[in-house]
């Protein structure tokens, strides 16, 4: 013990066991040679996040993803699935449920916006192909969809654009619809 006291250079021994404060402020000028930081006791956060996933059980929130919570706490995923494991466990069906509906909505609509996207490029003259029709659709319209669906959606699209009577007749569907 002698050594350490030696060593920090404190001007009494009981500085080791006293408070935290009292010994950083003797080793002030030590504290960028050694990390005197102790580990935060994050169960300070406990009654604001059983709260906030209280409310998001109740539907007064939209549900989130574990991480999402943690990093909004300040506390890592771990700490939080031990404390509160059965409401995260709820939380997570639900959050699950939202992002399946989410895809849904979006698997719906995709069509339709492929179409206009396909239209778009027909009215402009331009090829068929995947940079222009991406050119006319929105980001937000493709998140969560798949390339494959993306491809169906897309042949569906100049499919239903070749065989539309209503399209301009002078152009040349075939010559837009290459495939590439």
């Amino acid at each position: 013990m002698a050594k350490i006291v030696d060593g920090l250079q404190l001007p009494r021994m009981s500085l080791l066991f006293g408070g935290l404060e009292d010994l950083l402020q003797s080793v002030g000028y030590l504290t960028k040679q050694f990390n005197f930081n102790v580990k935060k006791d994050l169960r300070v956060h406990l009654p604001d996040i059983s709260r906030y996933l209280n409310e998001t059980l109740a539907g007064k929130r939209e549900p989130e993803a574990r991480s999402e919570i943690a990093k909004r706490f300040g506390v890592s995923t771990g700490m939080l699935e031990n404390a509160f494991r059965k409401e995260l466990k709820s939380i997570s069906k639900l959050y699950e449920k939202v992002k399946m509906d989410r895809r849904k909505r979006i698997k719906s609509s995709l069509q339709y916006k492929m179409n206009l996207a396909v239209q778009r490029c027909a009215s402009k003259n331009r090829p068929l192909d995947w940079p222009h029709v991406m050119a006319e659709l929105d980001v937000s319209d493709i998140q969560g969809v798949s390339q494959r669906q993306l491809n169906l959606a897309k042949d569906k699209a100049i499919t239903r654009y070749s065989e539309s009577t209503r399209k301009d007749c002078s152009r040349n569907a075939s010559k837009l619809s290459r495939k590439t």
